[in-house]
C-alpha cells in the first residue's frame, strides 16, 4: 500500500498502474482483515504519501484535480480519433531512437516533407510540437529518455525468438503472473487512449518492467539469457549508458567547453561541431543565464516579479538570501502585486508571445508598469537568444 501510494505522488499517470498492483495484492486482503488497527494506519500513512493530498489542493487552487488547468497543459487533449495512432507512432519512435542522433534536424524535415499540409494542419490543431512533428531528441536526456534502443532491440529479438518457438501464449490466462503483466498492458491503452502529450516513451518508464515480463519468462528467455552473444549485447547497453552520462550536457563529465573551445568549435563551418558547442557552452553557463540582469537591478529588487515558464529561476537568487522572487500571472490584480511589495518585475517576452490575449505593451498597461531595461538572453540551447525586459510599477 506504501508503495503504491508512493508511486501516484511521484506521477499522477502512474495510477494507472493500480489496476496490476490491485491484482498483485488481492491474495493478500484476508491477511489484512486480521489486523484492522494496523491495516487501517497504514492505509492512513499510504494516503497520506499518495497523489490524493496533492490532488485536493490542486482542485482548490487550480480549478481541477490534475493542476494541469493553470498551466494549460493539455493532458487528455488531442483529436480523439487520432491519439491512439499519434500516441503509438510516438512512443515506438522514442523507444527505437539511437541515443546518440545527430540528425535530428534532418528527421524534423523529412517528416515535415512527406506528411500533407492538411494532415500537418490537424495535428498542430491538436497536439503538443513535439507530439504533432514527431520530435526526436539529438542526444537522450531524462526528459524524453524512454527504455533505450539498446534494450527495446534486445527485447524485440527475444520477442521473435519466442514466436518462433510458439511460446509467447501462456498456458494458464487466470493466473496472477498472467494477469499482472495484463493488467499493465491495460494500463498502456488507456494512457494511449486517454492522454495525448509529448513525451509518452517517458512516461511509461514504469509499466516496461511488468509488459516485459511475457518476453522475458520461460525457457526461450532462459537459454538466451545464458548466451554468450546475448551478455556481449547486454554489456554494450550497459557502455552506452555510461556514455551518456558522461556526455549528458547539463552536467558533463568531461572538460566539454575547453576541448571544443580549443577545437574552434564556437566558430566552426561544421554544423554539428558548431550545434555541440552552443549546447554545452548554454548549459555551462545556465547558472549565471541572468547575469546580466543581476548586474541591473536596484538594491531595493526584492521581493522581484517574475513573469515567466520554466526558465532557470534559481538564477535570480544569487547572492542566496538576498532576494525573493514571486511569479506574477495575468490573474494578478496591479494593486495586489504592489500589495506584496513588489517594486520590479523580469518579464519574458517569449511567454507573453504565446498567449494571445498578453502581450509587452498590453502588459505594461495593465499593471501600470514602465520598461527600465531590456535583455537578450540565450537560456535554451535550441532556441534564439530570447528577449526579456525590466519593468518598474508606477
Amino acid at each position: 500500500m506504501l508503495a503504491a501510494g508512493l508511486m501516484t505522488a511521484v506521477k499522477a499517470f502512474n495510477m494507472v498502474l493500480l489496476l496490476p498492483w490491485s491484482i498483485a495484492a488481492l491474495a493478500a486482503v484476508p491477511l489484512l482483515l486480521r489486523r484492522p488497527v494496523a491495516t487501517l494506519a497504514v492505509m492512513l500513512l499510504a494516503t497520506g504519501a499518495s497523489m490524493i493530498p496533492t490532488s485536493l489542493l490542486d482542485a482548490k487552487y487550480c480549478g481541477d484535480w490534475t493542476g494541469a488547468k493553470i498551466e494549460n497543459t493539455p493532458i487528455g487533449g488531442g483529436h480523439e480519433q487520432l491519439r491512439l495512432p499519434v500516441t503509438a507512432i510516438n512512443l515506438t519512435l522514442g523507444n527505437l531512437v539511437p541515443p546518440v542522433f545527430p540528425v535530428a534536424g534532418q528527421w524534423e524535415a523529412f517528416v515535415q516533407r512527406v506528411l500533407p499540409e492538411k494532415f500537418k494542419t490537424l495535428l498542430a490543431r491538436n497536439f503538443e510540437p513535439g507530439l504533432a512533428k514527431f520530435k526526436l531528441p539529438e542526444l537522450q536526456v531524462e526528459e524524453t529518455s524512454g527504455l533505450g534502443c539498446g534494450l527495446t532491440v534486445l527485447l524485440l529479438g527475444l520477442l521473435v525468438k519466442k514466436i518462433r518457438h510458439r511460446e509467447l501464449v501462456p498456458g494458464k490466462l487466470f493466473t496472477v503472473a498472467t494477469l499482472v503483466p495484463l493488467g499493465a498492458w491495460a494500463g498502456v491503452g488507456v494512457f494511449m487512449l486517454r492522454v495525448g502529450i509529448s513525451g509518452p516513451a517517458r512516461y511509461l518508464l514504469p509499466f516496461y518492467l511488468l509488459l516485459a515480463t511475457p518476453i522475458m519468462a520461460g525457457p526461450v528467455a532462459g537459454k538466451i539469457f545464458e548466451a554468450r552473444r546475448w551478455r556481449v549485447a547486454a554489456y554494450a547497453v550497459f557502455s552506452v549508458a555510461g556514455l551518456l552520462l558522461v556526455l549528458s550536457p547539463q552536467r558533463p563529465l568531461w572538460p566539454a567547453t575547453t576541448i571544443l573551445s580549443a577545437a574552434g568549435a564556437e566558430h566552426s563551418k561544421t554544423p554539428l561541431l558548431n550545434r555541440t558547442w552552443k549546447v554545452y557552452s548554454v548549459y555551462g553557463a545556465r547558472g549565471d543565464s541572468f547575469a546580466p540582469v543581476l548586474m541591473t537591478l536596484p538594491p531595493d529588487a526584492s521581493p522581484l516579479g517574475l513573469v515567466t515558464f520554466d526558465d532557470p529561476e534559481a538564477a535570480l537568487w544569487r547572492p542566496f538570501g538576498s532576494r525573493r522572487i514571486l511569479h506574477i500571472t495575468k490573474d494578478d490584480a496591479p494593486e495586489e502585486v504592489r500589495g506584496q511589495g513588489i517594486k520590479y518585475a523580469l518579464v519574458s517576452e517569449a511567454f507573453l508571445t504565446h498567449h494571445p490575449d498578453m502581450d509587452p505593451a498590453g502588459w505594461l498597461a495593465h499593471f501600470h508598469a514602465e520598461k527600465m531595461a531590456e535583455f537578450k538572453l540565450q537560456i535554451h540551447a535550441g532556441q534564439e537568444p530570447e528577449g526579456w525586459f525590466l519593468a518598474r510599477f508606477q
